[in-house]
């Protein structure tokens, strides 16, 4: 009797090992990356629905699980709008061009993060400089003399504007 008690005992602790055991051991989390025209994309995919938060400190961006039993687990290649990728425990650090905009987007069990890429660099920068104006090579002065006149007219001074009245003229009422 007492063995059939001491097996029951530990049958049932058994299973409470087990959950313990599953509930301790850490879950990979794979991540994808895509490209697509204007943009590209890295795609989590967890076991449940995740519950996440999203920092940006300039370039780098910083997502938090809340499940930290939950390890990202980066491949090597990144979207070309995209400098780096490191997991860890609860949490993934994604470096992205400057400039670059982000669009997440949860998809049932996945999170998409988009990472639009910045706009061209446009040609203002060379448009608000005035454009470089040809000067002339110097001439020698000699040369100059050649071509001008022995002579030159006198200038006659253009003749003096007369400044309007400052105040108008009265008008007579018609009667």
């Amino acid at each position: 009797m007492r063995a059939v008690l001491l097996a029951t005992f530990l049958c049932a602790l058994t299973p409470a090992a087990w959950a313990v055991e599953t509930a301790s051991a850490p879950v990979s989390v794979p991540v994808r990356i895509g490209e697509h025209d204007g943009f590209g994309r890295v795609v989590f995919d967890f076991p449940k629905p995740p519950a996440w938060h999203m920092e940006r400190h300039g370039d780098e961006v910083t997502l938090s699980f809340a499940a930290e039993d939950q390890v990202i687990a980066p491949g090597g290649a990144v979207p070309r709008n995209v400098r780096a990728i490191a997991g860890g425990a609860g949490r993934a650090v994604i470096r992205v061009v400057p400039g670059a905009e982000l669009r997440v987007t949860r998809i049932g069990n996945r999170l998409a993060l988009d990472i639009l890429s910045p706009p061209p660099a446009r040609a203002s920068s060379a448009a608000a400089s005035p454009p470089a104006v040809a000067t002339p090579a110097p001439t020698h002065h000699a040369a100059l003399k050649r071509h001008l006149p022995k002579a030159m007219p006198a200038l006659v001074p253009a003749p003096a504007l007369v400044p309007a009245a400052a105040t108008p003229a009265p008008v007579a009422p018609n009667t």
